[in-house]
């Protein structure tokens, strides 16, 4: 039985030889046509008690280094005992063949040359004998690799954010980190080569570096794909007998050239197509981001009070991106809240204003914290409100209001019928007289005393209107002063 697993980058192939006497089949080729897998045509053991499993950490440039793995282990899948093996390899790509000493593990480092080799998937076999002077096959297996006429990575980027719904979406107005990891190994090199970076955004091509990060603002909500070119050189002056070795052009090698970076307009970019070489390595690799504006502002509004086991109703508003999710909280009044969100958003809607019912359980104030997201950030907002019972005539959070309302009710009306009667009045002319005319006209003494003669000529009206409605009142004729009747002796 045989197991093939291909995960991203990396090769992993399993084979498992249960039986006894088993014939080998030879691998089925996954290569591309100018590729022919080499046949094994040894017979495997008539015991197998290992499982061989291998890896690479393909895939890898031409001219670069591909390192292969071989480990075994039981059949329970644990790593058998610390026994010496020898590993064969042979791969078709150069037609190479290899055998190194090793335990439970063996590593085998090939660099292909773009010489000799063509880019494509090839086939590496591994065979794998123990006991005496190795004589005894434990067991073999096959993998593919792939060699490539061009630089591998991947890129990354990050940026600084409370909250990121998914790891390729950005905020607006902040500082996108970008890096570039290209893969391929160069080691033993004569020269160290020098890198240069071009960075491009939608294909525009915005900064050069020569290490491999850069930053990035976005200003406007897009989906933007950002791309980054590398050119590797080994040497600009080489010497002449490697000059000449460059001069033979590889069997399957597309040399980068200037025109490769477009729009890339730069002395510096002439000086270096200037010197480029076709050992010299290039590459590109991109990567597709959303850019979102974060939250800006959160309204709430909705009812002040329910009964207990009812529902209050709320509208939330927010500006800022689509698409949001709202969660909420219920605390006692004046309970301390932490800065962070105390819940986690459920369901993202494409809209930013939300209804929800949230029901009251507990009689008094409550504080409802409400937590809006989008794909970029996060806000809060506070907003109480009060639980009652229902069966309870005197509700507290209705009794100011009621109480100060009755209040302006009874003054109005008082006040109506106050003004009222004094139209009714007939005018009375009455003398002022003066009996202090040394009292200042100004100042505190004078209005408390204007004040309290407004409020006697004011009974003494109300009380003369009574007595000329009164039936029985006579009006006494007395003229002058000392007189005991009920008028005079007002």
């Amino acid at each position: 039985m045989s197991v093939w697993v291909f995960a991203g980058a990396v090769t992993t192939v399993v084979i498992l030889w249960p039986g006894m006497g088993l014939g080998l089949t030879p691998p089925t080729s996954h290569t591309t046509p100018f590729s022919n897998a080499t046949p094994v045509t040894v017979a495997p053991a008539d015991k197998i008690n290992y499982t061989l499993v291998l890896t690479n950490d393909g895939p890898v440039v031409l001219d670069s280094q591909l390192t292969f793995t071989a480990s075994l282990l039981d059949h329970q899948g644990r790593v058998a005992k610390s026994n010496m093996f020898r590993y064969d390899w042979n791969n078709n790509a150069d037609k190479n063949f290899a055998s190194k000493l090793g335990d439970l593990t063996s590593s085998y480092h090939r660099k292909f040359s773009s010489e000799v080799t063509k880019a494509g998937r090839w086939v590496m076999t591994v065979a794998v004998y123990g006991g005496k002077e190795y004589s005894e096959m434990v067991n073999f297996g096959s993998m593919e690799f792939a060699l490539t006429e061009y630089l591998n990575g991947m890129m990354h980027s990050n940026q600084t954010l409370q909250y990121q719904r998914q790891k390729n979406t950005f905020s607006t107005g902040k500082t996108i980190h970008l890096f570039a990891n290209f893969t391929d190994k160069f080691p033993n090199e004569l020269f160290r080569p020098s890198y240069d970076f071009y960075w491009y955004k939608n294909g525009v091509f915005f900064q050069y570096t020569q290490v491999p990060h850069c930053e990035l603002t976005v200003e406007t909500e897009d989906n933007v794909t950002i791309e980054t070119m590398l050119r590797m050189t080994f040497d600009d002056f080489p010497p002449p007998l490697l000059q000449r070795e460059r001069n033979s052009r590889p069997l399957n090698a597309k040399p980068c050239s200037p025109e490769t970076f477009r729009g890339v307009n730069s002395s510096l970019s002439r000086r270096q197509g200037n010197y480029f070489t076709l050992r010299d390595k290039c590459g590109s690799i991109s990567q597709r981001v959303s850019v979102k504006e974060p939250l800006k502002t959160v309204d709430v509004v909705g009812d002040l009070s329910a009964a207990i086991g009812q529902y209050i109703s709320v509208n939330i508003t927010c500006n800022g991106s689509y698409p949001t999710s709202v969660c909420w909280n219920v605390t006692a009044l004046n309970t301390s809240v932490p800065s962070s969100p105390m819940c986690k958003p459920a369901e993202f809607l494409s809209t930013c204003n939300h209804q929800v019912r949230i029901k009251l359980t507990d009689l008094g104030w409550r504080t409802v914290k409400f937590t809006v997201y989008n794909d970029v950030s996060y806000m809060s907002s506070s907003f109480n409100v009060y639980a009652y019972d229902s069966d309870t005539v005197n509700v507290p959070a209705l009794t100011i209001p009621i109480v100060f309302c009755t209040i302006g009710i009874v003054i109005v009306i008082v006040g109506t019928i106050y003004l009222n009667k004094l139209r009714k009045k007939p005018i009375i002319e009455v003398a002022d007289f003066d009996f202090h005319p040394s009292m200042s006209t100004e100042g505190a003494g004078n209005y408390l005393y204007r004040l309290v003669n407004k409020m006697k000529l004011i009974w003494y009206r109300n009380r003369y209107s009574k007595k000329h409605t009164n039936p029985d009142f006579q009006e006494t004729t007395a003229k002058q002063y000392g007189a005991t009747n009920e008028y005079e002796s007002l």
